[in-house]
């Protein structure tokens, strides 16, 4: 073997040390880089998978409560009903009575018993009619007003359309 071969192989162990150096440095860190980025990416799918799992569990939860308050719903207005049906049998039960007037009872200036006659019961259309019977009983605006329930304004009203008619 000739001396050139060993200078040609150590020359070719040279190059072969210097390209590995060479790609250590420069190519391996960006290999390095892409690396590290993967582990990254791998690492964000992991946190958006625990995400979605949290956010599946919440959303069942809420469904769960959900449907726990649409059951109860579903109770108040079974209840409900059968409170509108119990009011509506008592008030079939019990007709409805007259409403009462609020304040002090008004006294009727009418006294049937005083003047000694029974008292009898007088079919009226119009408060125009009414005024006119108790004008005609000797009632005054204030007795006539207290006995109808109305103003003494009105009164005096109906009694001008008598006196221009």
């Amino acid at each position: 073997m000739n001396y050139s071969y060993f200078v040609f192989a150590l020359f070719v162990f040279f190059l072969l040390c210097l390209f590995m150096q060479f790609y250590a440095k420069k190519i391996r860190p960006k290999a390095n880089n892409e690396m590290q980025k993967e582990q990254k990416l791998f690492q964000l799918y992991q946190n958006m998978e625990e995400m979605m799992d949290d956010l599946e569990a919440y959303v069942q939860s809420v469904r769960e409560e959900f449907e726990g308050d649409k059951l109860k719903m579903a109770g108040m207005m079974d209840q409900m009903e059968q409170i509108q049906n119990l009011l509506t049998q008592q008030k079939q039960a019990f007709p409805q009575q007259p409403k009462r007037k609020r304040g002090r009872p008004r006294k009727n200036p009418i006294k049937a018993e005083q003047k000694g006659e029974p008292a009898k019961p007088v079919l009226v259309k119009s408060k125009y009619e009414q005024v006119q019977r108790l004008i005609s009983q000797g009632l005054g605006e204030e007795g006539i007003a207290q006995a109808l329930g109305i103003s003494k304004g009105e009164v005096s009203l109906i009694l001008g359309l008598k006196r221009s008619v």
